[in-house]
């Protein structure tokens, strides 16, 4: 696949993602996106795509070349690209391993909930955040009680 980078704009991306720029590793990285992309759907498990798309694999290749980036000895895009294929067939592997090794993630041993089942708690229904309104409500209640009578009389009919 050609790239859309020359050789000397290549260089200059390369020696400014050394030099730490992020609009260089992200060119440079967009420039390979699409092959990489290609070869990662092409080399991923179709049993493994409910764990992870392709995208998900680039995305960790890419954040692994980026920490790697001072490694990589090559001058050419196509070497670069090259380069990046490596990773990314590290982190297919990885992630191959990862899911098939581990039988609790096996997409095989995954069952629906049963019928039966309690619904999980809405999001704001959290424990921490009963015990937060459990405390809010203690300390109304106490400042209700240091009132007259009177008070919380008005106070009760007026809120409850």
């Amino acid at each position: 696949m050609a790239t859309a980078l020359t050789p000397a704009e290549f260089a200059d991306l390369l020696a400014a993602a050394r030099d730490g720029s992020r609009e260089a590793v992200g060119a440079l990285f967009a420039d390979a996106h699409d092959a990489l992309l290609a070869a990662a759907d092409r080399d991923l498990a179709p049993d493994l795509r409910a764990r992870g798309s392709a995208n998900d694999v680039v995305q960790e290749a890419f954040l692994e070349a980026h920490g790697l980036l001072a490694r990589f000895a090559g001058d050419t895009p196509d070497q670069f690209r090259a380069w990046l294929r490596a990773v990314l067939a590290n982190k297919v592997a990885d992630f191959t391993r990862r899911h098939r090794a581990t039988a609790r993630r096996s997409v095989g041993r995954e069952r629906p909930p049963a019928a039966d089942a309690p619904d999980p708690p809405a999001p704001d229904e959290t424990p921490s955040r009963a015990a937060a309104a459990a405390d809010d409500a203690a300390a109304v209640d106490r400042a209700l009680a240091r009132l007259p009578a009177d008070y919380q009389q008005v106070l009760r009919l007026r809120t409850w």
